[in-house]
């Protein structure tokens, strides 16, 4: 089976029963901001304060789903003092797990598009605008992906600006318009196999079309690259697009993927991720073959994690697709 394809996920948590403890009054949100949680209030509160001040144009709710079944607890005693009427805040009666809980947030949000904020993590003011207007430039997206800072960086709306501006300046013109001539087939997939996960996390403001993610089978289980090896299959069959603006401050310190073990799982993932993408038809395969010695070296680099010399051919390849996906 391909790695990439449609699995039922949503059915595996579809019957674990949840707790409505509060609800919005938001009449037809567009947006739900999702944000999963599990025994993390104090920094909670942060991300819940950057979903309140959203300043945006459009309907919105924002949905808390708690993953520690217990009743009564610090979470739930932090939205009863801190009550607004975006909010609804559910409790599971059977811990889900983390990915679980992610498609625990699809099939409670009631919006059409659905806006991931980790309990850690926060949003710009304006990045529900900032989704929105991308969305309504490009209606045949059905994802938006982040752009985000990490905790600590500087961040102003004026330096997102500036950073704008740089990254559209380093592909312009001729140059430009002959590459995306040259290289359009699969991207963005192909993009995967010089970059890693070019999605970035599902926080800080990834927005996907609700029914879309449902219909796909929801985000995949079974992986601690859950979100990458979804967002590839996904970008297969639909328009992804990344937001102009910063949308999300990333606190990726206290990732528990940054632990030893998760590392080592990790890198073996991403093994078995580079391997299923080159067996892919079109410009993966194209790339496998072309590339041979580069791809099987990063492969092999990926479990012993020694960095070896690649061609020049690869390196810029690599530095286009960089370029490309932070534009």
């Amino acid at each position: 089976m391909d790695l990439f394809s449609y699995v039922d996920n949503i059915g595996l948590i579809r019957d674990v029963d949840s707790i409505r403890i509060c609800e919005s009054d938001v009449e037809n949100p567009m947006f739900t901001i999702a944000v999963p949680t599990y025994k993390r209030a104090g920094d909670l509160q942060k991300t819940i304060a950057s979903a309140i001040h959203q300043k945006c144009d459009c309907p919105y709710e924002i949905v808390v789903v708690d993953n520690h079944p217990e009743r009564n607890d610090e979470t739930e005693n932090l939205i009863a003092v801190c009550p607004d009427h975006h909010i609804t805040y559910v409790k599971n009666l059977k811990n889900v797990g983390m990915v679980g809980n992610w498609n625990k947030c699809l099939l409670l949000s009631r919006g059409e598009w659905v806006m991931y904020c980790h309990d850690d993590d926060t949003l710009t003011e304006d990045a529900l605008q900032t989704v929105c207007d991308t969305i309504r430039a490009h209606p045949e997206c059905r994802a938006v992906t982040s752009r985000f800072v990490p905790d600590g960086s500087p961040y102003t709306s004026e330096n997102s600006r500036v950073h704008e501006e740089n990254v559209r300046g380093r592909l312009r013109g001729s140059a430009d318009a002959m590459s995306r001539m040259i290289i359009r087939e699969g991207f963005p997939v192909a993009a995967n196999l010089f970059c890693d996960n070019i999605f970035g996390p599902p926080t800080c403001g990834l927005t996907v079309n609700r029914k879309t993610l449902m219909d796909f089978g929801g985000w995949r289980e079974h992986y601690l690259a859950s979100d990458w090896v979804t967002m590839i299959g996904f970008a297969e069959h639909f328009k992804v697009m990344k937001p102009e603006k910063v949308t999300g401050i990333y606190v990726w310190k206290r990732n528990t993927s940054l632990k030893k073990e998760a590392l080592e799982a990790m890198s073996k993932e991403r093994a078995e991720i580079l391997r299923a993408l080159r067996k892919k038809p079109g410009i993966c395969r194209f790339y496998s073959i072309l590339l041979k010695k580069d791809l099987d070296r990063k492969q092999e680099e990926l479990l012993t994690e020694h960095d070896g010399k690649k061609s020049r051919c690869y390196q810029l390849l690599k530095k286009y697709y960089m370029i490309r996906i932070r534009k």
